[in-house]
């Protein structure tokens, strides 16, 4: 009897031991939000794919929520999904406040169009954080990438977002198109050429019956260029007929650039309006003007950095259309 006893107890220390051990490394596995691998999933929940699994002594819910929350938690076999409502209800509401912000602040940096001076510069425009199509480049182009991933259908988290896009002429007049999303709403596309010298009809024209479970963003190539465009999910069970739009194209030769060029420089010669400038990159030159609002705030030997168009008019010294200048502090 006593025999049978220490055997049990043998079993039952050797089934403790394992137990901790599993535990050890699935806790740090689930620290590190991995996958344990001494548990057995036992249930998937349909909130997004939320996963309970089951261990020797422990318990694990990988939580994969519709909402964003994805955080992993490990406890006794009595924890349970409820046990967090608080933690994924404040994430929630966080992820809410975020969005508005984030509408908020774009709303408020975006001026309206009829605050657009008539003579909009590709400078003041890129500035401005508009994406600029111009003859030779794309600029912003990581705020198109950043509106397309936040209001692309394939997007589960799909928000609300705003984009402002200036296509200039040959002759350099600014044609405007505004696009928004409002979530759950659609789109909102407008287009202005009124700023158009040579435009044969000018006007501002607005569609906003763009329903978002019918249309989403998206870059379509051709054999030549790049088109952004609102496009059809699919076959539409609907009595109106709805078309794919255009948003604006863009040359697939064209440079495209994040945000505006940039390269950094000394100081090395100041007048009333311009600055001398030693670059330190070698296609540029070792000496380039750049124009600033106030030289005084200027010292010849101050490092600043220039943001420009990209392009670099070859005279002596070499001359640039600046966007903006930033003086670096040492």
């Amino acid at each position: 009897m006593k025999k049978r006893i220490k055997i049990l107890l043998i079993i039952l220390g050797v089934i403790i031991l394992l137990g901790l051990i599993f535990f050890a490394v699935d806790y740090n596995r689930v620290q590190k939000q991995e996958k344990p691998i001494f548990c057995i999933n036992y249930s998937t929940l349909r909130d997004g794919g939320t996963k309970e699994y089951i261990g020797l002594g422990y318990k694990v819910i990988d939580f994969n929520m519709l909402n964003g929350y994805n955080e992993m938690k490990i406890g006794s076999w009595f924890m349970q999904y409820e046990d967090f409502e608080s933690e994924y209800s404040a994430y929630t509401e966080k992820q809410l406040n975020s969005i508005e912000e984030t509408v908020e602040k774009n709303i408020d940096e975006q001026k309206l169009l009829k605050e657009i001076p008539q003579e909009y510069s590709m400078q003041q425009a890129i500035k401005d954080g508009c994406v600029v199509i111009s003859y030779n480049a794309v600029f912003n182009k990581s705020k198109l990438d950043s509106f397309i991933t936040n209001t692309n259908a394939n997007n589960e988290n799909r928000q609300s977002d705003f984009i402002r896009i200036v296509e200039y002429t040959n002759e350099g007049d600014p044609i405007i198109t505004d696009l928004e999303y409002k979530k759950d709403d659609g789109y909102i596309l407008t287009y202005d050429n009124t700023r158009d010298t040579f435009g044969a009809d000018t006007k501002v024209t607005t569609y906003d019956d763009i329903p978002s479970n019918i249309y989403t963003i998206d870059l379509v190539e051709n054999e030549n260029f790049i088109n952004i465009g609102l496009v059809l999910q699919g076959v539409i069970d609907d009595a109106k007929e709805y078309k794919p739009l255009l948003v604006a194209y863009y040359s697939k030769d064209l440079t495209t650039y994040d945000i505006a060029p940039s390269f950094i420089g000394e100081v090395i010669d100041k007048n009333e309006k311009m600055l001398t400038v030693k670059s330190e990159d070698e296609n540029i030159g070792d000496a380039v003007l750049v124009s600033v609002e106030d030289t005084s705030e200027y010292t010849v030997g101050d490092k600043i950095e220039v943001f420009y168009t990209g392009i670099v008019l070859e005279t002596y010294p070499c001359q640039i259309y600046e966007i903006d200048v930033t003086k670096i502090e040492e």
